[in-house]
């Protein structure tokens, strides 16, 4: 999951069309985003523990685990209905599953571990 932060906030700086204002950590989309890619294209969440809990629980749609609901009963955001309605939600086993899924870049596993996972293992 951090991986996939520092990637997709320029390692917290941002600079594209999800703002810090979001609480957006993971460049989800709303439900039903238009064709645009515009800033209203993106979830907004009301803190950071809110945008990290939807990160997770959009993750969860991936890879087939429970979603979990906020600490003071928030809802799962709508997002990860829609995923879950895909015939692939619940495959993905590993990064490598990301690519053209949680990206439309065929190469995104490979972005999130040249840039930020292999360096860590070399710690």
């Amino acid at each position: 999951m951090l991986a996939q932060e520092m990637f997709e906030t320029g390692w917290g700086h941002f600079g594209g069309l999800v703002t810090p204002e979001h609480h957006n950590v993971a460049g989800m989309k709303i439900a039903y985003p238009s064709e645009a890619d515009l800033p209203e294209d993106f979830e907004w969440f009301n803190s950071w523990s809110e945008g990290i809990r939807a990160h997770a629980n959009h993750l969860a749609t991936y890879c087939g685990a429970t979603p979990v609901l906020g600490p003071n009963g928030e809802p799962i955001h709508e997002r990860y209905y829609v995923v879950m309605s895909l015939p692939w939600a619940g495959t993905v086993e590993t990064t490598d599953g990301l690519s053209g899924k949680w990206s439309i870049r065929e190469d995104y596993a490979q972005v999130l571990h040249e840039g930020l996972l292999d360096p860590l293992r070399n710690i």
